[in-house]
């Protein structure tokens, strides 16, 4: 399996550059559980568990204002068409300028 590249957000932590393997099981093991992508811009997506409120995982990203929350760890990569792929220059630019990149 191909390996990708990626940007980790854990509650309380900078943003981490990490590379995984561009399989299910890397993505579930690294959010704790089943995933859910999220479409942020048409190139990046969020990969977040799916049931993370209901295992009351600790909130990360707020949403909306603050009115609603991604919890536990959160996973930012990019999408070409259907596909997951490594985070883009332009989309680790604008998420290292709201949450840092170690």
């Amino acid at each position: 399996m191909n390996q990708i590249a990626v940007l980790v957000k854990q509650p309380g932590k900078p943003c981490k550059l990490t590379k995984i393997s561009n399989d299910l099981y890397d993505f579930q093991k690294l959010v704790g559980g089943y995933i859910e992508c999220c479409t942020i811009t048409d190139t990046l997506v969020a990969i977040i568990d799916e049931d993370g409120k209901f295992k009351e995982k600790e909130p990360n990203i707020p949403l909306f204002g603050g009115s609603d929350w991604f919890v536990g760890t959160v996973v930012f990569c990019s999408r070409k068409g259907e596909e997951l792929d490594s985070i883009t220059a332009n989309d680790m630019d604008l998420l290292s300028w709201f949450f840092g990149v170690e």
